[in-house]
């Protein structure tokens, strides 16, 4: 099982905020449930921290195609996210796609460098060996196989 990024918790909303985002957030902030967090972003579907969440779940249950899908929500609603980059570079090492699993891998690794920096990296901060680790797992794997010759 991968560890889950549930790191990502729960951020401020602008102030323009929907009420009912608001109350989803407080009915459910202490929810992790699938089902919870499918409530949170049917009233935030722009709450990149939810979908993150909802994401984990998915990957979690082996909804991998969705979970995916819900990875990439979350980094298109809020590109300064980092920690869906983590998660969908787990699905697609998972899926077999090594190229995309090492360029999500790497944005966040490099999204956490920028983020330690200002200080602002938070709990993120403990998964750094780990996905250090998975990259250098799929460079690896990527590595074209050598072949020997043989004089005969």
């Amino acid at each position: 099982v991968l560890p889950p990024l549930f790191a990502l918790v729960w951020t401020a909303l602008p102030a323009s905020a929907e009420m009912d985002c608001v109350q989803a957030l407080t009915q459910y902030q202490d929810t992790d449930t699938e089902g919870a967090l499918r409530s949170i972003v049917k009233a935030c579907p722009k709450n990149a921290a939810a979908l993150n969440n909802l994401a984990v779940k998915l990957e979690e249950s082996g909804r991998l195609v969705e979970a995916k899908a819900t990875y990439e929500r979350a980094i298109e609603v809020d590109l300064t996210q980092i920690a869906p980059y983590a998660g969908l570079g787990d699905v697609l090492s998972v899926q077999g796609n090594t190229t995309e699993a090492i360029e999500a891998y790497d944005r966040f690794l490099r999204g956490l460098a920028a983020a330690k920096a200002t200080r602002t990296a938070g709990n993120l901060a403990a998964f750094e060996g780990v996905y250090r680790a998975r990259l250098a797992q799929q460079r690896k794997k990527g590595e074209p196989t050598r072949r020997r010759r043989y004089l005969g």
